[in-house]
């Protein structure tokens, strides 16, 4: 029980609203930071997907970083850098993994 209580959950961890995406050259670059929720579980590794939809809302093609250690109440930065497809009309975040 002891073991389940301090295993982190994706919900412990969010993506905050502030992230962006730019383009510059052939690439996208998506910058923002997420941050650890949880009172009491420390975040050893976090995996985010970034998913790019065209205009009817099909996935066109994901993408995926991922960061280290992250403390209670902390916040880190991420960088996702794709290949620009001018058939990519939006783009959607989610924590895909957390341990």
């Amino acid at each position: 029980m002891d073991e389940y209580l301090s295993t982190p959950t994706i919900s412990d961890i969010k993506i905050n609203s502030d992230w962006i995406q730019e383009k510059s050259g052939n690439y996208i670059y998506i910058t923002g930071s997420v941050t650890n929720l949880s009172q009491s579980k420390e975040i050893r590794y976090f995996k985010i997907e970034a998913k790019f939809y065209d205009s009817k809302g099909n996935v066109v093609d994901s993408d995926w970083t991922n960061g280290t250690d992250l403390e209670v109440g902390e916040s880190r930065k991420f960088k996702i850098m794709y290949k620009y497809d001018n058939e990519i009309k939006n783009i959607e975040l989610s924590i895909k993994e957390v341990k």
